[in-house]
């Protein structure tokens, strides 16, 4: 699993955010980082343009404001508040959040960006592990609570053969899905996926090859740009998993929508003698 913990302390962590609105939190907790390592204002102004374009408040009394941005000097930082009255982050149903996630990430880390928020999404739905969080007595209290939950869900050393494993191959024509298919397959211990941009045959053909350029608007409009996710599977799970994500996009068949096949997997390198299910 990702490691949340791994990219705290718990200076990044306040456990009494004073903060009433969405702006007021962003700030307070920007300045939990040494105004050496961010242009806090600048930031602050990506964070305020992000939540105008779409409020980052899940309906679980959780709110994961996030951006990329190339201001930072380069690092990854995630910064985490909690306020026990509420703050407003515009949910739809009128949820006040309560915990809040702040994440900064490169421009270049758009796989560590998206493992990030599928993680944090995924740890979110679990009541049990929000009530932990929200009864911790300080920000060490916080900080251990994702250490033992990160824990609890390493993957556990199994044996499996090599002939019981498939390489899934997810291919999503619509980006927004990509986080909640990550999420999918983390909640099945798929800790290591690799996540590919790609274009269709129409687009590569119009843009590479003057032959085709004439087609140009034609093929882009018949060849949508592509996500594709590879990850090394135990062939039992794929159905289940083949579900859950039919159960979130829709039918893959309708042809917009995406595609996710598997190949049978012969030989396995790297993964150590008792591979994990990855």
């Amino acid at each position: 699993m990702f490691g949340i913990a791994r990219l705290l302390s718990p200076e990044q962590i306040k456990v009494d955010l004073k903060a009433k609105t969405s702006e007021e939190a962003i700030e307070e907790l920007l300045d939990l980082l040494p105004a050496k390592r961010i242009d806090k204002r600048k930031v602050k102004k990506l964070f305020l343009e992000r939540e105008r374009q779409a409020s980052t408040a899940l309906s679980c009394e959780v709110a994961i404001p996030h951006i990329r941005t190339d201001l930072t000097d380069g690092a990854f930082y995630l910064l985490i508040g909690r306020s026990q009255q509420g703050i407003d982050f515009h949910e739809a149903q009128g949820v006040l959040s309560k915990i809040i996630f702040l994440i900064i990430g490169p421009k270049n880390a758009t796989e560590m960006y998206l493992k990030l928020l599928a993680q944090i999404s995924t740890l979110m739905k679990d009541v049990s592990v929000r009530e932990k969080i929200m009864q911790a007595k300080s920000n060490f209290g916080i900080l251990e609570v994702f250490v033992l939950e990160e824990e609890k869900l390493k993957p556990q050393a199994v044996k499996i053969s090599d002939a019981d494993k498939d390489l899934l191959i997810i291919v999503m024509y619509q980006e927004e899905y990509v986080e909640d298919v990550l999420a999918i397959l983390l909640s099945f211990n798929v800790t290591k996926a690799t996540i590919l941009d790609g274009v269709g045959i129409g687009k590569a053909m119009a843009f590479g090859i003057p032959l085709f350029n004439s087609f140009r608007d034609i093929m882009q409009e018949d060849q949508p740009t592509n996500q594709t996710i590879l990850a090394v599977v135990s062939r039992e799970v794929v159905g289940m998993i083949t579900q859950k994500i039919e159960t979130l996009c829709g039918d893959l068949d309708l042809r917009e929508r995406g595609m996710l096949l598997t190949v049978p997997i012969r030989t396995i390198c790297g993964l150590g003698k008792s591979s994990e299910e990855v």
